[in-house]
């Protein structure tokens, strides 16, 4: 059986509304894909597009008031 391992993944969830779902869907649809990568491209897209509120030195400045505790 193969196993694969994720060493630098973090796994996360989200609860979004049916309709919004339902656009993310016919978008992976689209271009055969799944929600799933939709949403991984969508939020890599975000973070490109904000290098100064996203980046790795603003977000180690925050690095504590991000953390929950």
């Amino acid at each position: 059986m193969n196993k694969t391992t994720f060493h630098h993944d973090r796994m996360t969830s989200l609860r979004l509304p049916k309709g919004i779902y339902e656009r993310l869907q016919l978008i992976a649809d689209e271009n055969w894909t799944n929600v799933s990568s939709v949403i991984r491209q969508g939020i890599r897209r975000e973070l490109e597009a904000h290098p100064e509120v996203y980046g790795h030195d603003s977000l180690m400045i925050h690095q504590d008031k991000n953390r929950v505790i």
